[in-house]
């Protein structure tokens, strides 16, 4: 069966039609498509049979396969949307939580050797001489400098 035959389930149809109302760009409808398919792949059954446990297990099913935080976040957000706005009983969800996100810090690479420490505060170390355009605006009047 190819791609353009497929038949599509009522409960998927409804789902799809929910998120064009909402105008959910295409990729997000594949997401959340993808989720509630991996769902109900894992159940084996239909995904609007499933139960607050149910999720909850699936949850940690992902999380035993190693599924990487930002992927699990993605499933609970297209897993969300399908009980909460397509079958209206959003109740089921509290039973899944968002994975914090690791952050990760930021590479500080070492100065190199043989060069200074900061050659921008070496130029500016004469900041002391320095008067800004703005005083040199007020001191003036055109061109001409005023003289005390």
């Amino acid at each position: 069966m190819n791609p353009s035959t497929q038949v599509v389930s009522p409960l998927r149809q409804r789902m799809i039609e929910d998120m064009r109302l909402r105008k959910l760009n295409g990729k997000t409808q594949i997401a959340y498509v993808r989720a509630v398919r991996g769902l109900a792949g894992f159940l084996r059954r239909s995904p609007d049979t499933a139960t607050g446990e149910d999720l909850r297990r699936f949850q940690l099913h992902m999380v035993d396969q190693g599924t990487s935080s930002m992927t699990i976040n993605a499933t609970i957000s297209g897993l969300r949307f399908f009980f909460e706005i397509t079958l209206e009983c959003g109740e089921l969800m509290a039973m899944m939580s968002p994975v914090r996100e690791p952050r990760k810090l930021p590479v500080v690479l070492p100065r190199p050797v043989g060069l200074p420490s900061c050659p921008f505060w070496e130029i500016t170390t004469g900041a002391e001489k320095f008067t800004p355009p703005s005083v040199e605006r007020e001191n003036t009047v055109g061109n001409v400098p005023l003289t005390p």
